[in-house]
């Protein structure tokens, strides 16, 4: 395992890990009031802990993050069938490429870039597909994540930063107090039992998804709204719009009360996964202790899940004449 530290032009800025395996958000570091640094990512440490890590702990996912309905879809008259990993669905690519290790392109004191490749047949998908992605500390308290890929045949493509934030500083800590608020988020994915979107576009207004107003995520998850109690929490997609953007502006804000932490994330991409570590259950080893119940939050941004099987969903299918591009600002304060 090789791992890369970026720094921030200021002494007084963020700082990150990352590591190749998944092409991995290992850390990030924030400055305190006292002169030391607090880390906000929950999750593993040590090349061990990565290679069991069963929750996609700070990786990037893909070919196609979030889930696919029985694993299949048909593009062109033709079925494609996927890996099956997660019940009967298909779940952050099958084998995909968290647990692979991503060659090193281009490394500065501030930035790495990463790539891997995926050979057309990989977990069911066509094409022979060239992923990057490059971290940035671009500004004294901004981390910026850029995946791209190309491709030879016509594939989906959804990578996802699945990194599990606890803007406390300490992974022991619930996330459950986490303040959450967007003005650009008005609705959210439905889902069935399995997690799969039944294909309606709910209104988020007067609902736990309704973030237009900051709302703790403890709020939401003690509403027994149905959508939660079919997840066990919050494990949606919430929709900025129709399209991938050209700028980096939708945007939604997470704040700790506690420590006075926030975090605004900015995407180009039309949707965002919020899931609030239902799965989470102690199985897991990480930093200082072990990795339980609802001590991280992921926050997702990406295409709608299960695209390719709902004709009125943004396209997630990445053609040969096309570059996939796909921009994350983790802003600090």
């Amino acid at each position: 395992m090789k791992t890369f530290n970026l720094s921030s032009t200021q002494d007084n800025g963020i700082s990150a890990v990352i590591c190749d395996i998944g092409a991995r958000l290992l850390e990030l570091n924030v400055p305190q009031e006292n002169g030391s640094f607090v880390d906000l990512i929950t999750g593993p440490s040590t090349e061990s802990e990565i290679v069991n890590d069963q929750c996609f702990m700070g990786a990037s996912v893909g070919r196609f993050g979030n889930r696919v309905s029985d694993g299949t879809y048909q593009f062109n008259g033709k079925t494609h069938q996927l890996t099956i990993n997660d019940g009967v669905n298909h779940l952050h690519g099958g084998e995909g490429l968290h647990q692979r290790t991503w060659e090193l392109v281009e490394q500065s004191e501030h930035s790495v870039t990463l790539s891997i490749k995926s050979d057309a047949g990989e977990d069911g998908y066509p094409g022979n597909v060239c992923i990057q992605a490059k971290y940035t500390i671009s500004e004294v308290d901004t981390l910026q994540v850029e995946y791209s890929a190309t491709t030879d045949e016509s594939t989906p493509i959804n990578i996802v930063q699945h990194a599990y934030w606890n803007l406390t500083g300490d992974p022991k800590q619930s996330i459950e107090n986490h303040v959450l608020q967007s003005e650009n988020l008005s609705a959210y994915l439905e889902i069935n039992e399995t997690m799969i979107p039944t294909g309606k576009v709910a209104n988020a207004s007067n609902t736990p998804f309704d973030f237009s107003a900051a709302k703790s995520l403890r709020d939401g998850l003690a509403s027994q709204h149905t959508q939660l109690e079919l997840a066990g929490g919050y494990d949606h997609c919430l929709v900025f719009s129709e399209e991938i953007n050209s700028s980096v502006s939708n945007s939604l804000t997470l704040t700790d009360p506690l420590s006075n932490r926030s975090l605004t994330i900015k995407t180009n991409m039309p949707a965002v996964q919020l899931y609030s570590g239902n799965f989470l259950d102690g199985s897991q080893s990480g930093k200082q202790s072990t990795i339980n119940y609802r001590t991280g939050l992921c926050i997702e941004t990406q295409h709608y899940p299960d695209a390719m099987n709902h004709s009125h969903f943004p396209s997630a299918i990445l053609n040969p004449d096309e570059i996939y591009q796909h921009t994350i600002e983790y802003i600090f304060q």
